[in-house]
This record gives structure tokens, sequence and C-alpha cells, in this order.
């Protein structure tokens, strides 16, 4: 409907400005907390290997990389689950 109304080109980009804005109101400061997790040494060390190789750019930004793909990968089965 958006999209006959001419708001958004397609559907994918109702889709991303509703993500955006549910992401933007409910993910904010007050909504996230800060979590501080110790690693087995095994761990870091292949962090730092991602950091060395160039795959991240930080310890830090290879463990987000990680969390945003388990979490894209637990949202893909639950939608299938739901398709069913």
């Amino acid at each position: 409907m958006l999209v006959e109304q001419g708001k958004f080109e397609t559907i994918s980009d109702a889709v991303r400005a509703a993500i955006e804005a549910f992401v933007k109101n409910e993910l904010t400061p007050e909504n996230i907390k800060k979590m501080t997790v110790e690693l087995p040494k095994g761990n870091v060390i292949e962090l730092e290997m991602l950091v060395n190789n160039g795959d991240s750019i930080s310890v830090d930004d290879a463990i987000r990389n990680a969390v945003r793909e388990y979490i894209r990968i637990k949202m893909s089965k639950t939608v299938d689950e739901l398709d069913r």
C-alpha cells in the first residue's frame, strides 16, 4: 500500500525504513546494555588473527560481526519456521 501511494519506491525500501525506525526507537542507549565477556585465550587468538588478516578492524568488530551473523541465522530459521 505504501508503495502504491508513492511513499516508497519498493517494498524493500518500506521494510528497510520500518526496521530503521524500530532500531532508532527501540535500540536507544538506555535500552542497550554493554556486556563484558571473558573469552578463552584460544578464542582471543583466533579473533586477533582475523584482525591481523584484515578481516576485521578490531577484536570488538570481529565479535560484533559474529553476533550479527548469529542473529541473522537465528532470524532466518525463525522466519522459515513461520512460513511452514
